[in-house]
């Protein structure tokens, strides 16, 4: 390694190695200044050293969909002249932007995806109890549990993830739960709710808290009945990490409430947008 007397460069001139790093890293942190997230889902292929792959869900479904998103071009242009100079900056940007395996929606290989642990969301595989998924459903789990090497970076990179409202809590899939108790960084579990009619202009003041009611979010007062008896076992391995679920709203940038259990009951907490102690971030 060229020590910090060293110089790099040709030509007329040449630059000290560690002004040389000192730029590199000027350029690093000019790209994460860009606030765009994204959310990927994660599946099971056994293609790939890691066992894993990220699926980008900005991506169109369509016949033709893009190679990549805009989020991903842009991090891309960004990165790309400190990620091919050498291995010195090449970790530099690894610190910040984790390489992972990707494909594209179609199930195709892609160029590697960049991921930015302190931006990104997260969606785990999951088969609905469909019996033709089950066996890549436990693959995926298994990779989770038992990751191989090159995996870890991507686990240790998932700060936030985002689950399904429908079964994802019932006993059945409480392997799914133990396996995202077992992510070391993970912070945070979104869920959509579905619709929320306010009872009044004062209904979410900070921190004020309520049972379930239908009049108020129809979909989750349906989902609570259905699997609210579950919910307190499956997710006692998150819970035990102090790992909080938010119900998200659709057209919202922040959670609306938090969701846990209160003497065997689910029970919600709001979390004003204008809160800001409380965000997705």
């Amino acid at each position: 390694m060229p020590s910090s007397q060293e110089s790099t460069g040709t030509g007329l001139g040449t630059v000290p190695y560690d002004v040389f790093l000192n730029i590199i890293d000027m350029f690093i942190k000019d790209a994460q200044r860009c606030l765009a997230s994204t959310s990927w889902m994660i599946q099971y292929n056994h293609d790939t050293p890691s066992r894993l792959v990220v699926v980008d869900h900005t991506l169109s479904n369509g016949e033709n969909p893009p190679s990549k998103s805009s989020v991903q071009l842009s991090r891309w242009f960004n990165i790309r002249v400190p990620s091919q100079i050498n291995q010195m900056t090449r970790a530099m940007v690894h610190r910040h932007f984790i390489r992972a395996s990707s494909l594209d929606p179609r199930g195709n290989r892609t160029v590697d995806a960049w991921v930015r642990p302190e931006k990104d969301y997260f969606a785990p595989f999951f088969g609905n109890h469909m019996h033709e998924l089950l066996n890549s459903e436990r693959h995926f789990q298994q990779a989770i549990f038992l990751p191989t090497p090159e995996a870890a970076p991507l686990l240790e990179a998932i700060q936030r993830v985002i689950v399904p409202q429908g079964c994802y809590f019932c006993h059945t899939n409480a392997r799914a739960l133990a396996a995202l108790a077992t992510l070391p960084n993970l912070r945070k579990i979104f869920m959509d709710v579905g619709h929320y009619f306010p009872q009044s202009e004062r209904a979410h003041f900070h921190h004020s808290t309520g049972p379930i009611k239908h009049e108020v979010f129809p979909e989750l007062n349906i989902w609570s009945i259905s699997h609210g008896h579950s919910f307190d076992k499956v997710y006692r391995p998150l819970k035990n990490r102090r790992i909080p679920l938010y119900g998200t709203v659709s057209g919202m940038e922040r959670p609306l409430v938090e969701i846990y259990t209160s003497k065997g009951q689910l029970r919600f907490k709001y979390i004003p947008s204008e809160c800001a102690c409380c965000s997705m971030d």
